[in-house]
């Protein structure tokens, strides 16, 4: 137990403290899935419960997928979740395959018809070894039908129909049609984030707009290019003019000399 001293005396953190519920989205019909304690209640937003799917449905059969709930908003003691992952249990995968089987997997992205963004990672078992060929056909058909089923669910629909194994059901027997299926199953179901939020946006918005000294610092560059210029013209002025001078001086030094020489010969 955490006490921390104080001039009075010492005193016990826990007793600040107060125990929250914390409780499943609409679709497990708010069931008890956690308790947990904190002093303030905003601490608890984006706190993760994993939930073994046996407890939630009363079956057995599910006993090996865990999904795991994120905390989204507080009212009084209780925590309200939403999914956040769906996950088949990796040891039950390994009971899955068998040998002379093929297995198919996959991972893409899909947008649901609320706008989340989900990662979708499939797990695909032919009841015999095929070619590639064919594993890749299967493998692209498998991603045009989920892309296109998840368009049109909503999330908490989309849930829904996992956990039932309606979608993977319906999937199955539209891929038995390219080569017989021994499981159809989706692995991992993650609903991922949002890149960007409005306040982010904003910002970068903002931090993108040239500051208000920007104009005087050009203006002064401008101005000590100017004067750079002026200075090479006049150089460049002074040059032709020290060149004339010169040659006026050896014109002058070269009539000296022919004079010179003929007042000799006289």
């Amino acid at each position: 137990m955490v006490k921390v001293k104080a001039k009075g005396g010492v005193v016990d953190i826990w007793k600040k403290k107060r125990w929250h519920r914390i409780l499943a989205p609409k679709i497990f019909n708010e069931q008890m899935i956690g308790e947990t304690p904190s002093i303030d209640p905003n601490i608890l937003l984006g706190r993760t419960v994993s939930v073994n799917l046996m407890s939630l449905t009363r079956d057995m059969k599910k006993q090996n997928i865990n999904i795991i709930f994120e905390v989204k908003r507080v009212m009084g003691d209780t925590a309200f979740t939403e999914v956040k992952k769906f996950e088949i249990v990796p040891s039950s995968i390994r009971r899955f395959v068998r040998r002379g089987k093929q297995r198919i997997d996959d991972s893409f992205s899909a947008m649901t018809s609320n706008n989340r963004k989900v990662r979708i990672k499939p797990l695909i078992i032919t009841k015999n070894l095929v070619t590639s060929s064919v594993s890749n056909a299967m493998r692209k058909k498998a991603k045009e039908m989920f892309v296109s089923r998840i368009r049109k669910l909503s999330s908490d629909i989309l849930v829904q129909d996992i956990v039932s194994n309606r979608l993977q059901r319906e999937i199955k027997n539209d891929l038995n049609k390219i080569y017989p299926l021994r499981i159809c199953e989706i692995r991992m179901l993650v609903f991922e984030k949002e890149s960007k939020k409005e306040g982010e946006s904003a910002a970068v918005e903002e931090a993108a707009e040239p500051a208000p000294e920007a104009p005087q610092k050009a203006e002064k560059e401008n101005i000590t290019e100017k004067k750079a210029a002026e200075e090479t013209e006049e150089k460049t002025e002074k040059k032709p003019k020290k060149a004339k001078e010169e040659k006026k001086e050896t014109d002058s030094e070269e009539k000296k000399e022919e004079t010179s020489e003929e007042i000799e010969k006289d």
